[in-house]
């Protein structure tokens, strides 16, 4: 790798250009030598480092990469010990170097560093200072530049890097010496020396300048060349008498040590003089370049603070304080990077020199004191003169909002070096500090107080005073700092900050001896109105943050939301103050624990009296997270006081807020510790106000109470809290039986019998029995308090039918449980064992059902069936049918059988109709009840309507009403609308109307008629068009043993969505199957089984496409055509037809011989239904004779010519594809071949089909020739295309057949 990509690479890296990227070759890096630096000189070293040269001299790759500080970079203070001379030089001038000294053409040049000028022979004099390139060592003593040639005005590219020393003296310069190279001389000849230039290095007392040096040439040196006066560069005798013979030369100084800059050299010189004499200094100061200022700035700020202590006049002082601001604003704005978005900012340097740098000054001939004392007090006349002067304001608000953290943390750092020098540490807190020191902090706080109501503070400053205050606790008397932070809440209370006091405690809490200073020691409950009042009194801090939030909670001088922005704040502190105190290591004891929650015990009141007002979810969290670990850390003693004393409503809204932290919390981690408190402080609210809880005005209550503790029995699931729980639960029966069991109308019974079933499969033995004992008590005081059994028997029915797969195989054990309990009970009257007997046969069937919903959970036809089954069983239930019905639907639903949706809204809202009619008798309004209102939509809604007289008497959910009826028919009209059945849509639509039209209801008859209006367009449209995709119907026959009885050799009709073909069927079910089985199941062959070899050990499906054959019904209808959905609506026969030889022998390609076997299969009930299959009763075969299997030919070319006649907008491109296979047919047999078989031969077949197979050929012609003339008036004229093609056909194909259908005219006209 060549020296010059190495730059070029290096110097892309450093101008942020492109990425660092991964080249051969080896970088060796070494540290620079850094030795003792003379205290005269002006210095940045930091005096904590100590470097020492491990550098060795190597021939290894040797490159140092510098920054000289860019315009777009950022400037950064000179830490580190960086020392280095970059020489440049540019260009040398010999066209005026006299002739008689010789000729300078071909010039090269060296250069040299050297110490002293007292001897000629330079290489004896030279330091090996100069880094060396890539083949020399490190460090050499002299370079030497490119050579050249044939120009006595050389321009030179190289860099000369020298390391200075860090003590540098005058003495110290560089020489260039130039040499005439001509290889055609002797060796004498060939390095002629032409002259020397000197650059000095340290002259003036300065480091030599960032500039362009122009330098005479001398011919030769004599000692002492820099002091001596004859040795004069351009007029002295060894002079080249020429001033045009010079070196053009550019420096440019790399260092911490040296500033380039005149005014700050004189600053740092300048000390302990009167700033009143030397002003212009100041002033100069402000004006030197920034980046210099950046680099420097830590010994510039330690001389202010030396100068300021120094000087005995105030303005002297404060001038120098106002210069100290406006350095520490630049230093800000030149090092803050641009991209920074930080809210408070801290800037990196400035807190770096505090902790590293600061130094604490003190001087003996002033009184001003040590540094802290010297800012506290300028900084107070500063802020106090703000108001005179713009200027000063400006330079005021500067130093409040964005720079307050740096003077603090200066004014802290001087304060503890004070302490330490003095050996104050030591001593007790009310000593370390003069009386005149804390007047001036006192002082400070009060102009800050002062700058509140001028709202001049800041929330930054207001942070950073905070953290001030932090920081006084550690140094100076705790009882002092109270005082000052009780002054300037003062001031912060009088202007109606009280977001700044937030704030403000929002760092205090942080504090590490937070708690101690609270002063956590028992404190009694005496009145509500003065609690929060005497816990701030006996705890200050924890006292005046409660009376904070308390304060913004209350507040109703600002809007809206800015009330609610703070109320969150405000929380948030106190739950981050909350949260420390719950993990902190030193207060894990449970004691210690009590006493810091009692600290905010009137917490719990702010948040009773608040509560109801707070909306958003994530604000009630942080409020209910500190009431309940308020609740469950406090003293339950001091809390029940309290509640004692509280009003009614408060003590009702206490209720309440135990209420919404269920609620809340109830999905979070730390749910048990959420619901073990809550379950404590609702047995305790119980035990204390039962008596209330008893009035008639309280009962309302009692539902409250009894609902959070069944929200607390179904999200827990811990065992050892459970049984406590079951414990409260019998507290509750045991205090309020007669609400819970005769006047209450909610669901708790029917919700706590589920919870305490489902704990009877999840928990341990030992709870399970306790849950069944639970469950068996309130059996018992049900029957005792109302009487009759029913409730329970709802409550238990409806719950075991909510039970999971899992949960319900208990069932069985559960109910011989209730049997044996019943057994030995002796207490209740005769028929408590028949109840008993009678609920448990009824669980254990809805047992068995579901148990087998869940052994074919991945079989949706058979999940369709057993819901089916579970409905039909309980019959006697209503509620439970409905409720089977709905899980029915929904299960269609899932798979978007939308049709089946509809049936099963429709058949839940008969059985409704049909169950008010028998309850309510001649009171039930005119709802159809009868099974033939609903035929037209549900074909077997006869199954269905059949309700048992003993549901009447049972207790049923608000939805088995009128309303829920008509619910019902809404959703199925939804269904029926999706599924685009318009025609069931309208029929439903008509229930509605006959039954307003009835009630006399006519303004909804105007809707129900638009209804009726739009539906029929669509229905008219939608037919027309011929858009709908309906059912698909598959026959499909199981065969093994596996199948179990209700399946092996039988056979089901399939209704499947449109969608799922013949070979996703097979797939779904041999997949479904095998799992089932657990063994393989294959696909049998479309052959009659009989013909087949089957292993008796195998399992086989044979899965076959059907067509649904139109009900026997609408053959006695008038009308001539009906639709698809009329066709397969109501229907129970399906067929398929197969090729078929009477001979035995293969199906014939003949048409005379083309005979077809139909097979039908009839179902037990007829589809659409609201199942998905139903088994085959009977299979019939018929055996199609070849002349009707071309009249089915012919019918089926003409529905499809009917079919495209009727789309709209016409489909020119499927009207000609239709047009071409009727016509223009060329491979299969057309009507010319069917009518020479059968017509020309007429005498030869049944004169009634000769006549049908005429009938059906007429139509086919007038419906092909309506098809062209249709086509041709779509298309334009398009010589030599389709159009008089299949014109030419139809000619042709029409006068055959005239001819043929004149003797099947003849042979018909005889036989009739």
């Amino acid at each position: 790798m060549s020296e010059e990509v190495l730059y070029e690479t290096l110097s892309e890296i450093l101008l942020e250009k492109s990425k660092p990227k991964i080249m051969k070759g080896s970088l060796v890096l070494g540290c620079v030598d850094v030795s003792s630096v003379d205290e005269g000189q002006l210095q940045i070293l930091d005096e904590s480092l100590n470097f020492k040269s491990s550098q060795k001299e190597s021939k290894e790759y040797v490159k140092q990469m510098s920054n000289f500080g860019m315009k777009f970079g950022i400037p950064f203070p000179a830490l580190d010990p960086v020392h280095n001379l970059y020489v440049y030089p540019t260009m040398a001038n010999f066209t005026s170097y006299p002739a008689k000294y010789g000729k300078a053409k071909n010039i090269l040049a060296r250069v040299y560093f050297l110490k002293t000028d007292n001897d000629t022979d330079i290489r004896s004099r030279s330091i090996p200072a100069i880094f060396g390139r890539s083949s020399s060592p490190a460090f050499i003593d002299v370079i030497q530049l490119a050579m050249v040639w044939n120009n006595r005005r050389p321009s030179f590219m190289d860099e000369v890097k020298i390391k200075l020393p860090y003590y540098v003296t005058s003495s110290y310069h560089i020489l260039f010496s130039f040499h005439n190279i001509n290889m055609n001389k002797n060796k004498e000849e060939q390095d002629r020396t032409l002259g020397y230039a000197v650059l000095p290095i340290f002259a003036n007392e300065r480091i030599i300048d960032d500039s362009t040096h122009v330098i005479s040439i001398t011919k030769s040196l004599v000692k002492a060349y820099l002091t001596n006066k004859e040795q004069d560069y351009v007029d002295g005798p060894n002079a080249l008498k020429n001033p045009q013979t010079v070196l053009h030369v550019s420096t440019r100084l790399n260092s911490s040590l040296f500033s380039q800059d005149k005014a700050l050299n004189d600053f740092v010189k300048f000390n302990h003089v009167d700033i009143g004499k030397n002003k212009k200094l100041w002033e100069e100061l402000l004006h030197v370049d920034r980046r210099e200022i950046i680099k420097f700035f830590p010994i510039i700020l330690n001389s202010i603070f030396d100068h300021m202590i120094d000087q005995p006049s105030k303005d002297n002082q404060q001038l120098a304080f106002r210069t100290l601001a406006k350095l520490v604003d630049i230093i800000n704005t030149e090092t803050r990077s641009p991209t920074t978005t930080e809210k408070y900012y801290y800037n990196p340097h400035l807190t770096a020199y505090v902790e590293y740098k600061l130094k604490n000054s003190c001087s003996s001939s002033s009184d001003s004191g040590p540094t802290f004392n010297v800012i506290i007090v300028q900084w107070s006349i500063l802020l106090s003169e703000s108001g005179l002067d713009p200027e000063v304001r400006k330079l005021a608000d500067l130093m409040i909002d964005k720079y307050s953290y740096f003077y603090f943390q200066c004014i802290i750092k001087s304060m503890t070096l004070h302490l330490n020098d003095n050996d104050l540490l030591q001593a007790p807190r009310d000593q370390r500090l003069t009386k005149s020191q804390l007047s001036s902090i006192t002082n400070l706080i009060e102009v800050f107080g002062g700058l509140v109501s001028s709202e001049r503070v800041t929330r930054s400053f207001n942070r950073h005073l905070a953290y001030f205050f932090v920081e006084l606790f550690d140094v100076i008397d705790r009882g002092y700092v109270f005082t000052l932070i009780n002054r300037y809440l003062s001031h912060l209370k009088e202007a109606n900050e009280m977001r700044l006091s937030l704030d403000l405690f929002k760092v205090i809490t942080d504090y590490e001896h937070y708690i101690p200073l609270c002063l956590p020691i028992q404190t009694p409950v005496d009145t509500c109105e003065s609690l929060l009042i005497k816990f701030w009194k006996n705890h200050y801090l924890s006292g005046h943050l409660l009376n904070i939030i308390l304060t913004i909670s209350l507040d109703k001088s600002s809007n809206k939301e800015e009330r609610k922005a703070n109320r969150r704040r405000a929380i948030k502190v106190l739950r981050n103050v909350l949260f420390k105190h719950e993990f902190d290591p030193r207060y894990q004891i449970i004691s210690d624990r009590k006493l810091i929650a009692n600290l905010y015990i009137p917490q719990l009141r702010t948040t009773v009296l608040l509560l109801e007002k707070i909306i958003k979810t994530e604000e009630k969290q942080d409020w209910l997270a500190c009431f309940l670990h308020i609740l469950c850390w406090a003293d339950p003693a001091l809390i029940r006081q309290w509640l004692f004393m509280e009003s009614a409503q408060n003590r009702w809204q206490f209720l309440r807020s135990l209420g919404n932290c269920i609620t809340t919390f109830k999905d979070k981690p730390g749910i048990l510790e959420m619901s073990h408190t809550v379950t404590i402080w609702l047995e305790y609210f119980m035990r204390d106000f039962h008596k209330e809880l008893h009035k008639e005005e309280n009962l309302q209550h009692i539902e409250i109470l009894s609902q959070y503790i069944l929200t607390l029995l179904k999200i827990v699931k811990d065992e050892y809290y459970l049984f406590y729980l079951h414990l409260t639960i019998r507290n509750l029966f045991f205090r309020f039986r007669l609400h819970i069991f005769r006047r209450s109308t909610s669901n708790f019974t029917l919700d706590c019998c589920f919870e305490l079933l489902s704990h009877s499969y999840d928990l341990s033995d030992t709870l399970a029995r306790g849950s069944l004992s639970l469950l068996y008590s309130m059996m018992k005081a049900n029957y005792f308090e109302n009487g009759e059994f029913l409730r329970m028997k709802l409550a238990l029915t409806v719950a075991a039918s909510k039970l999971t797969t899992e949960q319900i195989k208990t069932l069985p054990y559960i109910c011989d449980n209730f049997l044996c309990y019943t057994r030995a009970d002796s207490s209740p009257g005769l028929d408590w064992e028949l109840h008993v007997k009678d609920l448990m046969g009824r669980l254990y069937r809805i047992s068995v059902y579901t148990l087998v919903i869940s052994d074919q959970s991945y079989n949706n036809e058979l999940r369709i069936d057993v819901i089916k089954e579970l409905a039909d069983e309980c019959n006697h239930s209503i509620d439970l049918r409905i409720k089977y019905l709905q899980q029915l639907a929904k299960e269609h639903e899932k798979h978007k059988n939308f049709l089946q949706v509809g049936l099963c809204k429709v058949t839940a809202a008969g059985i409704i109709s049909k169950f008010l009619k028998m309850k309510m008798k001649d009171e039930c309004p005119p709802l159809p009840s009868q099974p033939a209102c609903y035929s037209d939509i549900v074909p077997n809604i006869i199954y269905e309507l059949p309700v048992r007289s003993m549901s009447v008497i049972e207790v049923l959910s608000p939805g088995i009403s009128e309303t829920g009826y008509f619910s019902l028919l809404d959703e199925a009209l939804e269904a029926f609308q999706t599924a685009q059945l318009f025609e069931l849509a309208l029929v439903v639509t008509k229930i509605l109307y006959d039954y307003n039209l009835s009630m006399g209801r006519y303004p909804k008859l105007s809707d129900i008629g638009v209804k009726i209006s739009n539906w029929g367009k669509k229905a008219a449209t939608i037919i027309q068009a011929e858009s709908r995709m309906f059912s698909n119907f598959y026959r499909v026959g199981f065969y093994g043993k596996k199948f179990g009885v209700d399946f092996n050799q039988k056979q089901y009709i399939y209704c499947v969505p449109p969608s799922e073909r013949l070979g996703d069927l097979t797939a779904r079910l041999l997949s479904d199957y095998a799992a089932e089985l657990e063994c393989e199941v294959k696909t049998l062959p479309n052959k009659p089984v009989e013909e087949l070899v089957l292993d008796p050990e195998g399992h086989y499906l044979q899965i076959i496409s059907v067509d649904a054959l139109m009900p026997h019904r609408l053959h006695q209808s008038f009308k001539k055509e009906f639709t698809t959905f009329e066709k397969q609506f109501g229907t129970w026969e399906f067929g398929i037809q197969v090729p078929y030889n009477p001979d035995g022998g293969p199906p014939s390609d003949e048409v005379e011989r083309q005979w077809k076997l139909r097979t039908i299969f009839s179902t037990e009930k007829a589809f659409p239904s609201t199942q998905s299959r139903y088994r085959v009763i009977q299979t019939r075969t018929e055996i199609v004779e070849p002349i009707d299997s071309a009249i089915d030919l012919l019918s089926s070319r003409i529905e499809s010519i009917k079919k495209e006649l009727g789309q709209v907008p016409p489909n020119t491109k499927t009207l000609q594809i239709v047009l071409q296979g009727s016509i223009m047919l060329q491979v299969n047999v057309g009507p010319i071949g069917i009518c020479k078989v059968f017509l020309s031969k007429a005498s030869d077949y049944d004169a009634k089909k000769i006549s049908k197979l005429r009938a059906v050929l007429e139509e086919f012609l007038k419906k092909c020739k309506f098809a062209l003339a249709f086509n041709k008036s779509l298309l334009s004229e398009q010589p030599g295309g389709l159009d008089p093609q299949m014109q030419a056909h139809h000619n042709a194909m029409t006068e055959a057949l005239e001819k043929v259908m004149v003797e099947a005219t003849h042979y018909i006209s005889l036989n009739q």
